[in-house]
């Protein structure tokens, strides 16, 4: 019938208001974390996204990418002389830490130039943990082919800017306030109204 048709066809849209809704949380979720660990690692949002990438796709993960990119910051702050163990220079003209994206490009041509596998595996490891050795087939291009990695990763639309992280983190503190509030008021219901339930 005509009625049922339309009944079918609100529930139709219905469920494909809720799997939309589902979609923007778990994408505005998703913005939030890559722009919360850009501010852990110290590498902006757009180019977190772009490093997982080249990693997915040199038979790593975005995972690897991001504890990398953790232990580069730590020791590229922490313990120096590891990266003069392997001339890798760490500071600016003016002896300021330079950004860490910009010290992964100077690993990726360390390892680059490195004689033979074991010595790249060997630059990984000291200088970005274990999950750095997963990143070798990615680095081992140098800078330019990391850079060519990442520029695919912007051209197919699969990163995010700063600013939409920014937007998606506001949201993210947003709701978790006010999720916050819901269950505080919960429990401030449950306690006026168990009594009144018990007796």
């Amino acid at each position: 019938s005509v009625a049922g048709g339309a009944a079918k066809l609100g529930a139709a849209f219905a469920g494909a208001a809720v799997g939309i809704a589902a979609l923007s949380v778990r994408s505005l979720v998703a913005a939030d974390s890559i722009g919360k660990l850009g501010l852990r690692v110290g590498v902006a949002a757009s180019e977190i996204e772009a490093l997982q990438f080249a990693a997915e796709q040199s038979g790593s993960s975005a995972s690897d990418m991001e504890k990398a990119l953790t232990a580069l910051g730590r020791r590229a702050a922490a313990t120096p002389k590891l990266f003069e163990k392997w001339q890798v220079s760490t500071r600016g003209v003016n002896g300021e830490l330079l950004p860490t994206r910009q010290i992964l490009d100077r690993i990726a041509d360390r390892i680059a130039a490195a004689t033979n596998q074991a010595e790249r595996l060997a630059i990984a490891q000291d200088l970005l943990s274990q999950a750095g050795r997963k990143l070798v087939p990615a680095l081992q291009g140098g800078a330019a082919g990391l850079a060519e990695l990442t520029s695919q990763a912007r051209e197919l639309g699969l990163t995010i800017d700063d600013f939409e992280a920014g937007s998606a983190a506001a949201l993210g503190d947003r709701f978790n306030i006010l999720s916050r509030q819901s269950t505080s008021l919960s429990r401030v219901f449950g306690s006026v109204f168990a009594p009144v339930t018990a007796a």
